[in-house]
């Protein structure tokens, strides 16, 4: 692909409201020829040292950029080599303002210059935005790209050639992302080895609905093999994730009424109730979202979903606080466990989340 393309497709500013950069995140485009042309968020990776989004144009096609305070940044593409990453667009965006610079391309050096023009309404299949223009020459091709809030580039054209926006769609927001192998690993306050780790360890269907087997497991290697506590059978459904299924030593409980582990969207004040089957002491759930809030863990700062839980089974109740961050999941909990006159209160905070294949 030549600058010329990959300027007019990768010209994006840096705001989440002008380019969204969720992983998923899908534009589809008609040509000039009238034909559908898509690109894609398909993920992140780091590029020397940068954490960069991966934007996937077509089938194989990709470019790594970077977003910063003052502007986004192009760190590899096929076909171009950066002696060092090269400033796309200028943050914040106003009009009037312009910048340049040089890239070698397949041995040969190209000038190239923006300028932010202004805002203007345009109109595409996807239907009527108003867009901020930002108008460039890549050697001696001129284009121009437009960029509309909440979407992204919503319409681009260079030479004779030209994409306009069909569609645009994302993501939803989880706080409890599932896929195989998916593993987060936590450090407790039970001592300074134990861990508690939840891994996604596989997929099993139970009825007509497919189900990812959560395993919890503790860790001690002063102890010896890893005893699995429990398992659940989740499901992304209508509403948020719900359990289809439990297991807790080695009893397994069915769930005659999947019910929600945790819902989609959160929202303040939300509140869900559920139950599992046993032959006696059956167990009961109830959650209640309290708010968002910033919460620190041993892998980073999350401005996460803290949610009031409490279990009851018989004589034995477990209540306390779960924080979830959305695209991570559960990041951290605080739960006192009672039986009787006898209580115990557990910490777990994330160590380290780590993404299946």
């Amino acid at each position: 692909m030549d600058l010329v393309a990959l300027f007019a497709v990768a010209a994006l500013p840096v705001q989440q409201d002008y380019f969204p950069l969720e992983p998923g995140t899908t534009w589809t485009y008609r040509t000039h020829a009238g034909k559908d042309y898509v690109k894609k968020v398909v993920g992140r990776e780091a590029v020397d040292g940068a954490d960069c989004v991966i934007v996937q144009h077509g089938d194989t096609e990709k470019h790594w950029l970077s977003s910063a305070a003052d502007g986004v940044r192009v760190h590899r593409s096929r076909g171009v080599r950066f002696d060092a990453p090269l400033l796309l667009f200028k943050f914040p965006l106003a009009a009037g303002d312009a910048w340049k610079g040089s890239a070698s391309v397949y041995g040969g050096d190209t000038v190239y210059s923006f300028k932010a023009a202004g805002e203007e309404e345009v109109e595409v299949p996807a239907g009527k935005f108003k867009s901020f223009r930002v108008d460039w020459t890549m050697g001696t091709t001129a284009g121009s790209t437009w960029l509309a809030r909440g979407v992204g580039p919503v319409k681009e054209s260079y030479g004779a050639a030209g994409i306009a926006l069909v569609k645009v769609s994302r993501p939803e927001e989880t706080a409890y992302p599932l896929a195989k192998g998916h593993t987060w690993t936590f450090k407790t306050d039970y001592d300074d080895v134990t861990e508690i780790v939840h891994e996604v360890v596989g997929t099993e269907k139970l009825g007509d609905v497919e189900c990812f087997v959560l395993e919890v497991r503790s860790h001690n290697p002063e102890i010896g093999a890893p005893r699995v506590l429990r398992k659940e059978w989740l499901a992304p459904g209508e509403g948020g994730v719900l359990i289809h299924k439990q297991q807790r030593g080695r009893t397994e409980m069915a769930v005659e009424k999947p019910f929600f582990k945790v819902k989609h969207p959160l929202r303040k004040d939300d509140e869900w109730r559920g139950e599992a089957k046993a032959e006696s002491n059956a167990p009961s759930y109830h959650s209640v979202v309290e708010g968002r809030e910033e919460v620190e863990v041993p892998a980073g700062k999350f401005n996460a979903w803290k949610l009031r839980v409490k279990s009851e089974s018989g004589r034995h109740v477990a209540e306390g606080e779960e924080w979830f961050a959305p695209g991570v999941g559960l990041v951290k909990y605080e739960i006192t466990f009672r039986s009787g006159n006898d209580a115990v209160s557990v910490t777990a905070e994330l160590k380290k989340f780590q993404p299946g294949k």
